[in-house]
């Protein structure tokens, strides 16, 4: 969700390296155990959403109000909720998972990396 301050200064969209691309991974997984059993995984999927704020988002979904991070501020109030509130999320949580998925595999795909200056 951070963007370095001289990426927009020069109007380049930073992309994510593979190191985000691991932060958002885990936090994927955290997420959806926390909501296979949001008890037990609470913790494991708040500490992954604190880390995963740090990561640079994928090209596109920089925007406040996408599921990323959507996830991560859930993930941020997930150990305040009561039970009751995070059962209620479970569905949320699982269709954001398949969206996030289905960007991060997008990303991963070869030959869609470039150099973060490069013309083409």
């Amino acid at each position: 969700m951070m963007t370095q301050p001289h990426a927009k200064r020069r109007g380049v969209t930073p992309r994510p390296s593979d190191a985000h691309i691991r932060l958002l991974r885990r936090l994927l997984k955290r997420a959806e155990g926390a909501a296979k059993d949001p008890v037990k995984n609470a913790k494991p999927f708040a500490i992954a959403a604190d880390k995963a704020a740090k990561a640079i988002l994928p090209v596109g979904h920089q925007h406040p109000g996408n599921d990323f991070s959507w996830l991560i501020r859930l993930g941020k109030r997930f150990l305040l909720l009561t039970f009751v509130q995070r059962m209620d999320e479970t569905t949320n949580i699982l269709a954001r998972i398949r969206a996030c998925e289905a960007v991060l595999d997008e990303a991963e795909a070869p030959g869609q990396r470039r150099l973060p200056y490069a013309d083409n």
